[in-house]
């Protein structure tokens, strides 16, 4: 139902997706192109979508990784809205890609809404946080 044009279907079928954390590698070609969806709430819930699905052990060779942590990277940094930035931002922390930090904290100097700047921060600490953890194991 993710590509369906009813968007009342496409909108019930995220949010049973996100639910009941049904989210797969499968879905990425499917819901790609909702990040550009006209509806805020539409973006933002494909945004934490799209973050789980490649924060899942597996999906690094996924073929369309690179292009999709380019496409939430571009909703952090540049989306209209900061709710959707703001999911965005906490969707690209979860990820253990190389380069992630660097935009991080690239948004916690530069966005300007308060609440995205402290999801990149929060971000980067608990990062950090979890990087020293596993080197004193």
């Amino acid at each position: 139902m993710l590509d369906d044009p009813n968007p009342v279907l496409v909108d019930a079928a995220l949010e049973l997706v996100l639910k009941f954390r049904r989210e797969s590698a499968d879905l990425i070609p499917v819901v790609a192109p909702l990040l550009e969806s006209p509806r805020p709430d539409i973006r933002r819930r494909v945004a934490l979508l799209v973050g789980r699905v490649l924060a899942k052990p597996g999906t690094e060779s996924l073929p369309e990784r690179g292009a999709m942590i380019g496409e939430l990277t571009g909703r952090a940094r540049r989306d209209d809205v900061a709710e959707v930035r703001q999911t965005a931002t906490a969707a690209l922390a979860i990820l253990p890609d190389a380069g992630i930090d660097e935009t991080l904290r690239t948004i916690g100097q530069d966005d300007p809404d308060q609440n995205v700047r402290f999801e990149a921060e929060k971000a980067l600490y608990e990062r950090k946080q979890n990087a020293a953890l596993r080197r004193s194991d």
